[in-house]
């Protein structure tokens, strides 16, 4: 019988392979017009661009070096800035190009407000979080606070190839219509994290080989990538791309995670099937058949992790068991990451 069932098990899973592959004619056929689109977009707006260096809120004019960016800007985060309201009067009055960390450290705490972001439409348009070499990026948005990146063509992208480093945490809500790349970095949904907006067919969201898509799960609670119709989230995953879960309040074995709800899905992380992350804990993953289908893990196996970690939060961490009460996650005030020294002249 246990034969018989791993035979089964093995023949799904190449089912599954199989049928992903089908998307990935569609995949490459649409880079073919995307990335020349891409290089002839990204023109670089640095003699326009508004810069915040220093430590202070967002409409802290003394902070920008030529004023509080306006509709249709390009923002330059350098330095550690909050917005703890919303930046303008309605989600079309924001920048057009956000970028956090350019080519040196930048720090954004998002605390409140629900209208901010990037808003409107172009190639280079949207949220950037590490850009350029040199430029190392953290964003943070809060429990109860959203960002967005909204309008054609905007985008959500984590680090870059050139050697721009990011990291977007989220306990609060991303509105993130089209793409999302994380290129260079981690993008981490915290228990509370929504993301669910995507809504475009023909609007590819990549992870790169030097991404990383990390989850912090409390109990039923996980902040799943979800798509907002029958068209939204089309995602291709490096075969080097990785996959992080941290796992809080109360779970056992059994237990399932819904993490992507996606429209076509082409690729797997680096972990496989099955792999056991850096508590000790062991999933399956289940990628689903690429279309209209979710990637969800399993927990199979806490038997490499210590006793104390089996069934209890992180010690001096107290979740609830339910969605009813939430925790707010607040950041912890934090310099700009020092960037790497430029090289020595030969």
């Amino acid at each position: 019988m246990e034969g018989k069932e791993i035979s089964i098990s093995q023949m799904n899973t190449i089912q599954k392979m199989l049928a992903r592959t089908v998307t990935r004619t569609h995949f490459s056929r649409t880079k073919q017009w995307i990335l020349p689109a891409l290089a002839l977009g990204l023109i670089t707006a640095q003699s326009t661009a508004q810069t915040f260096t220093g430590e202070g809120n967002w409409k802290n004019a003394e902070n920008w070096n030529t004023g509080i960016p306006a509709d249709g800007a390009t923002a330059i985060i350098n330095g550690i800035c909050e917005i703890s309201e919303n930046i303008g009067p309605a989600n079309t009055f924001n920048p057009t190009r956000l970028v956090v960390g350019e080519g040196t450290g930048g720090v954004l705490n998002v605390t409140g407000g629900t209208l901010s972001g990037a808003h409107g439409g172009g190639l280079n348009g949207g949220i950037y979080v590490g850009s350029g070499a040199g430029g190392v990026g953290e964003m943070f948005i809060a429990d109860g606070a959203a960002m967005r990146s909204q309008g054609g063509n905007m985008r959500v992208k984590i680090g870059d190839d050139e050697g721009g480093i990011g990291r977007l945490t989220i306990a609060g809500e991303l509105l993130n219509y089209k793409f999302l790349e994380i290129t260079n970095g981690t993008l981490e949904m915290l228990p509370t994290g929504i993301n669910n907006k995507f809504n475009q067919l023909n609007t590819i969201s990549t992870i790169g080989p030097n991404g990383t898509l990390a989850y912090v799960i409390d109990g039923d609670q996980v902040g799943a990538l979800e798509r907002a119709n029958a068209n939204g989230l089309n995602m291709e995953i490096d075969f080097e791309a990785n996959l992080h879960i941290t796992l809080l309040g109360e779970f056992e074995v059994g237990d399932s995670w819904t993490l992507i709800k996606y429209h076509t899905l082409d690729g797997e992380f680096a972990q496989g099937l099955s792999f056991t992350n850096q508590q000790g804990f062991t999933f399956d993953i289940d990628y689903g058949f690429g279309v209209d289908e979710e990637l969800k893990i399993t927990l199979t196996s806490t038997a490499a992790a210590p006793p104390w970690r089996r069934r209890a939060p992180a010690p001096g961490v107290r979740f609830p068991a339910t969605a009813r009460s939430r925790p707010r996650y607040r950041p912890t005030p934090r310099r700009p990451p020092t960037p790497p020294p430029p090289p020595r002249p030969t």
